[in-house]
C-alpha cells in the first residue's frame, strides 16, 4: 500500500538572496527531507524538493509537518512552509509565510492526488 506522499518543489524565482533549508519538522508521518537538489537554493533560479510521507499506511493520518528556508545573509528572515496531506476525505495543503517585501506563487499544482505534488515559486516583491 502506498504511503501517501508529498512533494513540494521550491524554486529560487526571484529573491537576489541564496536560501537554506531548516528546522524540519514532522506532526505525522516522516521528517521533511531533501530528495532533489541541494538544501541551499542558489539565488534567481536554483530548486530543490522537499518530500514526506506517512509512516504507517493503514492507520497513519497522513503527513504533516513544516519546514523553513532561511535567508543566507544573516537577517533572520525566512520563507516559512506548513502542509498537510490528510488520508480520507480531508483537504491537502500547504501553506508559505513569506517575510516582508517577499511574495510566492504555485504552480503544477497536484494537490488533491494520492501523490500529491506542487512547485511552490519563490519571489522578492516589486519596489
Amino acid at each position: 500500500m502506498a504511503k501517501r506522499p508529498i512533494d513540494i518543489t521550491v524554486v529560487n524565482d526571484n529573491t537576489d538572496v541564496n536560501l537554506t533549508f531548516s528546522e524540519p519538522k514532522s506532526q505525522h508521518g516522516t521528517t521533511p527531507e531533501i530528495t532533489a537538489g541541494d538544501s541551499t537554493i542558489k539565488s534567481n533560479g536554483g530548486q530543490c524538493t522537499v518530500h514526506a510521507q506517512e509512516k504507517d499506511p493503514v492507520f497513519g493520518p497522513g503527513p504533516q509537518g513544516s519546514f523553513k528556508f532561511d535567508f543566507d545573509d544573516d537577517s533572520g528572515r525566512a520563507f516559512n512552509f506548513s502542509y498537510n496531506h490528510p488520508m480520507g476525505t480531508g483537504e491537502t495543503y500547504v501553506n508559505v509565510t513569506p517575510p516582508d517585501g517577499y511574495t510566492y506563487s504555485m504552480t503544477d499544482n497536484h494537490l488533491a492526488h494520492h501523490n500529491a505534488y506542487c512547485t511552490i515559486k519563490l519571489q522578492k516583491l516589486a519596489d
